[in-house]
């Protein structure tokens, strides 16, 4: 139903009529088809980035960089200062409001898988390893100089190949 439009150096939203229905201007901008339709991440004229609404109300604001946002569940990534943030978008009967569900001490995050439940961290040692999306608990300790994510044949079972420093490789 919507659109990203490129106009000379910024980005603005069109309607499935061609029409412009956001007043502002960003500097990148992804569709909102990401998230079902009802939320877009874009990169204000500050540099910051930005989770907006289909009003242009901001959901959440001046983060460093934001995770693609997830198609299929609610939650997503983003960093700010050198810590990645982990939030829902879901809004709940008792409180509309998307909320952070957490603050972690990582310096990136890579959301990974048509699920979107794992993300592969570093470590601000340069370390990577794998959390839980939705609460932020470690999956694979942050102990792995690599770590690549694939699956078996396209079916629900996925693999982690995690290279140590010595060369020698876990799955």
């Amino acid at each position: 139903g919507s659109a990203c439009v490129k106009d000379g150096e910024f980005y603005y939203y069109i309607d499935k009529n061609g029409i412009r229905f956001t007043k502002h201007d960003y500097v990148e901008a992804y569709p909102f088809s990401e998230s079902q339709g009802f939320f877009a991440r874009v990169k204000m004229k500050d540099g910051h980035w930005a989770i907006i609404d289909k009003k242009e109300n901001v959901i959440f604001d001046s983060f460093d960089s934001i995770e693609k946002l997830p198609y299929l569940t609610t939650y997503g990534a983003a960093t700010k200062n050198d810590k990645v943030v982990l939030f829902s978008l879901e809004q709940f009967e008792d409180d509309l409001q998307p909320r952070i569900t957490s603050i972690l001490d990582y310096i990136d995050i890579h959301i990974l898988g048509r699920d979107c439940l794992y993300a592969i961290v570093t470590s601000k040692d340069g370390k990577k390893g794998v959390i839980t999306i939705w609460n932020g608990e470690i999956f694979i300790p942050t102990e792995y100089v690599d770590i690549q994510f694939g699956d078996i044949d396209n079916t629900e079972t996925f693999f982690f190949r995690c290279q140590k420093e010595d060369t020698t490789v876990d799955y």
